[in-house]
This record gives structure tokens, C-alpha cells and sequence, in this order.
């Protein structure tokens, strides 16, 4: 659909009228292409300017038949996150919450770190502004959704922290979840109906809502997840529909777990950009919807091109930058299966958003350059949708093959030390869960990979976070883990290590620059049997004991 404009007068105001309608249809003729070339199965997008929608068009398929509309219904993955910091925002303002004043830990006691310091530390305004030390890659463990927020919550004094807190963001979901924890316990709600209740509600976001099984009972028309093997298979139209997944098993509803349309999106985005007012009415505190639009901390400041400020900074939810001069604040939103992106110029009254039914795609995120080039009348300093998107989508997907490609080159002739069956086991970490190993047989297509042991039609495979891993064998005791899930891409190196018992005891995994060791359950449980045991002696020697040394 296309939102049509008031009928003009005068003679003047039919040729704007027609070159705005000459404009609209070579926009939505060049997002067709652009969907096309970035190998994008679904797509819809929708442009408010100087309130009013001038723009709402689906493109492509929802799912393997259905067309993709303006109102189709998406996960808007991290787009959330400017959600969760208005409704804390409204916190703040009725004096339940303050930013930066009261550390966590007052508000939830149960938020302990492992050095003490940062747990007196850290504020709302750094879990709002990812400037908390913890890295993206300590999300992990949380991504399939098969733990609670409490224990969440209580295994984040396991993690390994910085020794100060930073100046310079290092995004993070974890934190966002834990925030969405702290206006629940301050509310004595949910997180989903505090951000229903000051944010979705009060607007009159009507398509908006939280968890991927609200959105599917919700309306049938919903995006369905299409993936494809390769980027050979995204141009050519090769998808496979997702049926059944659970994106809001990504736990940090905080972080990630909102739905939306992109009707409701730019209206969300124009209330934002008026600092919380909607038809005349201030709706959100002003003051608080200005705090999150604040540069906080610096995001990114790694070469740009001459359109852009030097630096990404990020206030509370979003990315405050700069485009040929002009102010605007957006934010991504990814989650497995689907991606979102949503921008806005506040002095030029013009906001954009977009989404797609795939994990990633460039495509969204520069739109509304392309847009803003042809509404705000701006010079043209590069093809947005036909050359920059279309790059990008090369390196993401050569980023996807080189991370199934992380592994040492292999040192033939090197077998491993033990047979198939005494790596099978239940690993774990107080941080990053459980590494479940078993051995299983190969089932289709998975045969005729190298496995480890005598029998071909066997493999060791692995649960990491709730997500079934394939174990090849690589050299001596070291393996590849490859997660088998269609929207998350990842592999990682593993190495198993030899107590002096003998016994496979741990298994070490390569993760970014860091390397995890998981522990054998049983031979931990021992480890701090005897550990126990020991303190037992020493404290019955030092009181006579039956332990105590006899001359």
C-alpha cells in the first residue's frame, strides 16, 4: 500500500504533486531492484515526512508464497533496546529509577560482578549505554533462550570483566536484559508489561508487541524466516522457509524481543524525534526521551567516509550520528532469522524504516541515505542501494564462510589419544553453561564427513547453548565444533585435555581471543569433593582431631 497525499489545489501544487508521485515510483521500482541484488527474500519499508506516511510498500515474499506488505509483522531484534530505555526513562521521571546516581545493585541485589568494585559501580546509564566492560561475545551462552533472567542475572558474577569500567561502548545484550530486570523488580511487573504499559500503550503502537509467539497468534500475516545456503542461492531466489523458530528465545526480551511493522515503526521514530510528544500532546517525559538521545559514549570511531562524523557515539538505545551535516539517530535490530532498521532526521521531520524476513542485510541500514539523498534534496556522493548494500552483502557473506572456516590447518597422520567414547561427557562453565558430548550416528547428508574413530558412520556431537554441534576431528585431541542451526553461523576450535588420571577432564573452546575451558562435571564434582575434603582435614588437625598428624 501507499498512503496517498491530500489532493493539492492549485496549479504549482499539482506539479509538486506529480514530481512527489514520479519520485515515489522510481523509489519503489529502484527497492525492488535493490531487494533483488542483495539477495533479500522480503522486504517492506515506510517513510514519514513532516508527519505525514508518504511512503509504505512490501516487496518480495513474507514466507515461500505470501506477499510481504507494510503491515507484515516482524522481530525488530535490537531495535528494542530504544523501547526498554524510554519505558526506564518513565521510570526515571516518576522518581522510581535515577540514570547514573544509584548503582544496580541497590535496585537488584541479586546483580553481583565478579570484582566488587564494578558492583558498587555500575549504573542504569552504563547497562544503557554499553560502556559496562562486558564484550558481545559473553552474550552467548544466553542467545537459544533455555535459561531464566534470574539465572542470567546470577551467573554474570562468573564473567570475566575489565579492570575498569569504559569510556568507549562495547555493545552488549546481556546488560539491556539486566536493566529490563531492574524495572521489573522496581514495578513489581514484568519487563513485557512495563514496556507494554508506558511505551506501546500509551502510543497507540497497535501492531507492536513482545515474544515471536505473541506476534505469530497475533496475525497471519508475519514474516516467516527464509534462509539460503549462500549468497549464489540469495540471488537466485534458492530460500528455505524457517517454520519453526523462536526468536524470543533470544532471553533479554530487553535486549531484542520486541515485534513491530513498519507503519508502527516510523510512528514510534516521530514521536522519538519530538522528544515524546504525539499529535500536540506530550506523551513521554521530555526530558528523559532527550537523556536517551545523548552521546554517552563513543561507539565507533574507525574510519568513515567524508558523509559521516567521525565517531558513532550511542546515548540509550540508539546510534546519535551525522549524515552531510544533518543529525540522525537510528538503530539495527538482528535477530536468527529476521532484520530492522530505524532512522530519523528530527530537524527535518523525516524518518525511515525497514525489514526484512532474512538475518542480515545490509540493505536496511543504508536505505535511508538513498531516502534522505532524494527527500531532503541532498547532493549524491554514492549509490547507496546499488553499490554500497550490494558490497556489504559480499563481506557479510564471505564473513559467514570464513567463520565456518576458522580451524588450524590440519597435521595429517596425528590421531587422538582416546577413542570416540571416552570424550562423551557433561561439560560446564559458571558462565557460559554446559557442553553436553555424545556420540550419535550420521544421518544423511551429514555422511561421508570426516569424522573421527574407526566407524565413518559415527561422529561425536556436542549441545553448546541448546544448539546441536557437529564434532569433526582435526589433529591429536583438537576438533571443530559447527553449530548446526540455519541462522547462526559459528564455529569454533576445541581441545581436549588428559588429567593425570588419564581421563579426558576439560574441553577448552576457542572463542574470539579467548579461550574457555569447560570442565567434566565428574571430574569437577570430585576436584571440589577433594578440595572439601581437604579443608576437613586441615581443620580437624588444627583441632586434634582424628586427622591430626600422630607422632
Amino acid at each position: 500500500m501507499t498512503t496517498s497525499t491530500t489532493t493539492p489545489t492549485s496549479t504549482s501544487q499539482d506539479a509538486t504533486s506529480k514530481s512527489k508521485g514520479k519520485l515515489l515510483a522510481n523509489l519503489r521500482d529502484d527497492l525492488e531492484k535493490a531487494r533483488v541484488l542483495n539477495g533479500v527474500p522480503g522486504m517492506s519499508v515506510a517513510v514519514m515526512h513532516k508527519d505525514e506516511v508518504i511512503f509504505a510498500e512490501g516487496f518480495g515474499l513474507r514466507n515461500d508464497k505470501d506477499d510481504f506488505t507494510a503491515d507484515t509483522l516482524v522481530p525488530i531484534g535490537s531495535i528494542t533496546k530504544c523501547f526498554t530505555a524510554t519505558a526506564i526513562g518513565e521510570l526515571v521521571a516518576e522518581k522510581k529509577l535515577d540514570w547514573d546516581e544509584t548503582p544496580v545493585n541497590k535496585y537488584l541485589p541479586e546483580f553481583e560482578l565478579k570484582n566488587p568494585m564494578h558492583t558498587a559501580q555500575i549504573t542504569i546509564a552504563d547497562l544503557l549505554s554499553h560502556r559496562t566492560g562486558l564484550s558481545r561475545m559473553d552474550d552467548m551462552p544466553f542467545y537459544t533462550g533455555q535459561m531464566s533472567r534470574s539465572e542470567m542475572v546470577r551467573r554474570l558474577r562468573h564473567a570475566d570483566m575489565p579492570a575498569k569500567l569504559g569510556s568507549k561502548a562495547l555493545y552488549n545484550n546481556c546488560m539491556y536484559a539486566v536493566a529490563g530486570e531492574v524495572a521489573a523488580k522496581v514495578t513489581g511487573q514484568s519487563y513485557e508489561d512495563v514496556v507494554r504499559s508506558k511505551v506501546i500503550i500509551p502510543l497507540g503502537l497497535d501492531n507492536t508487541g513482545l515474544s515471536v509467539q505473541e506476534m505469530k497468534s497475533r496475525s497471519d500475516n508475519h514474516a516467516t524466516p527464509m534462509v539460503a545456503a549462500s549468497l549464489e542461492d540469495a540471488l537466485k531466489g534458492l530460500f528455505k522457509p524457517v517454520s519453526s523458530y523462536d526468536d524470543s528465545a533470544m532471553l533479554e526480551a530487553a535486549a531484542g524481543d520486541i515485534y513491530s511493522n513498519v507503519l508502527d515503526m516510523v510512528k514510534w521514530g516521530q514521536v522519538v524525534s519530538k522528544l515524546g510528544e504525539l499529535n500536540g500532546r506530550q506523551m513521554l517525559s521530555r526530558d528523559s526521551v532527550e537523556e536517551t538521545l545523548k552521546a554517552h559514549t563513543i561507539m565507533d570511531s574507525a574510519p568513515r567516509t567524508a558523509e559521516f562524523s567521525r565517531t558513532v557515539n550511542y546515548g540509550f538505545g540508539w546510534n546519535v550520528d551525522s549524515y552531510k551535516g544533518l543529525p540522525v539517530y537510528r538503530h539495527g535490530g538482528n535477530t536468527f532469522y529476521c532484520a530492522a532498521h530505524l532512522a530519523f532526521f528530527p530537524a527535518q521531520d523525516l524518518v525511515v524504516a525497514a525489514c526484512v524476513n532474512t538475518s542480515v542485510s545490509p540493505l536496511t541500514g543504508e536505505l535511508p541515505y538513498h531516502i534522505a539523498d532524494i527527500f531532503l534534496n541532498l547532493p549524491s556522493t554514492q549509490d547507496w542501494l546499488f553499490e554500497v548494500s550490494v558490497e556489504k552483502n559480499k563481506e557479510y557473506w564471505a564473513l559467514v564462510a570464513s567463520n565456518q572456516e576458522v580451524a588450524p590447518d590440519k597435521i595429517p597422520n596425528k590421531p587422538m589419544s582416546h577413542p570416540l567414547q571416552a570424550y562423551i561427557g557433561e561439560y560446564s562453565h559458571p558462565y557460559y553453561g554446559s557442553c553436553t558430548v555424545w556420540l550419535e550416528e550420521l544421518q544423511g547428508g551429514e555422511k561421508g564427513k570426516e569424522v573421527a574413530g574407526e566407524d565413518k558412520n559415527k561422529a561425536l556431537v556436542s549441545t553448546l547453548w541448546d544448539c546441536r554441534t557437529l564434532i569433526s576431528h582435526l589433529h591429536f585431541d583438537t576438533f571443530v565444533l559447527k553449530h548446526d542451526h540455519p541462522g547462526f553461523h559459528a564455529t569454533y576450535v576445541a581441545s581436549f585435555h588428559t588429567g593425570s588420571n588419564g581421563k579426558v577432564n576439560s574441553i577448552s573452546l576457542e572463542m574470539g581471543k579467548n579461550t574457555i575451558e569447560f570442565k567434566r562435571q565428574k571430574e569437577a564434582r570430585e576436584e571440589k569433593e577433594e578440595m572439601e575434603e581437604g579443608k576437613e582435614g586441615k581443620k580437624n588437625e588444627a583441632q586434634g582431631g582424628p586427622q591430626a598428624h600422630k607422632d
